[in-house]
Formats: C-alpha cells, sequence, structure tokens
C-alpha cells in the first residue's frame, strides 16, 4: 500500500503540493478492485461501491453489507483453495527411508554485532 501511494503521488504531485493530493490517493485505493477477491476495500467494509458526484443513488442497506461479506468469503476460500492448489504442485515430500545420511543445519542464535566466522 505504501509503494502504491508513493507511485500515485509521484505521478501526479509536485514535491511541494503532495499533501493536496492525499484524498485523491486514498479514495483511488479505497476504490481500487482487489485480484484476490474482486472487491475494493470501501465495499467489503461498508457493504456498497463508494459515492462519487457522478452516482448518488446507491443507498446503504444492511443486506448489502452481509450478502457481500458472505460473497467475499467465498471468494477467499475459492482463491485460497488455488493458490494451495498451486504450492501443492510446487512442493513435494522428500523421499527418505530409515538409514539415509541426511544434511542437519544448527541454527544457533547470534547477535548481530557478533563476530562473523564463516
Amino acid at each position: 500500500t505504501i509503494r502504491s501511494i508513493r507511485e500515485y503521488l509521484r505521478h501526479y504531485a509536485s514535491d511541494t503540493e503532495w499533501t493536496k493530493f492525499i484524498p485523491h490517493c486514498r479514495f483511488a485505493l479505497n476504490s481500487a478492485v482487489s485480484s484476490t477477491h474482486g472487491k475494493s476495500p470501501y465495499l467489503v467494509n461498508t457493504g456498497r461501491e463508494p459515492r462519487v458526484p457522478i452516482d448518488n443513488s446507491l443507498q446503504f442497506m444492511p443486506a448489502a453489507l452481509d450478502s457481500s461479506a458472505q460473497s467475499t468469503k467465498q471468494t477467499l476460500e475459492e482463491t485460497q483453495g488455488k493458490m494451495k492448489e498451486r504450492y501443492d504442485e510446487k512442493v513435494s515430500e522428500p523421499n527418505l527411508v530409515v538409514g539415509d545420511l541426511v544434511y542437519v543445519r544448527n541454527h544457533k542464535p547470534t547477535s548481530k554485532l557478533d563476530c562473523k566466522q564463516f
């Protein structure tokens, strides 16, 4: 998110007047659709799309919030399933049997200022 804010301000604001663009940047980020669940953060939090000057016809309805939350939960579960399938395709269990020699790495806690020995 910070990266997106910096990128937005870099394109649209000068070095001295960047504070004027923060509300516009915030609105843009909150109304952008997420690729993970297909909804904007504003829609997920409030149950409706943000009002813009062109469209003042939206009315807040509690039922919309419930259906949005359930729909988002279902979409997230589907996305998690797809991500698990992709992960499982790439990762495999090692084929080890009793008696195989293996390399064991000993992770000792060290301080940042300790002498590094290689």
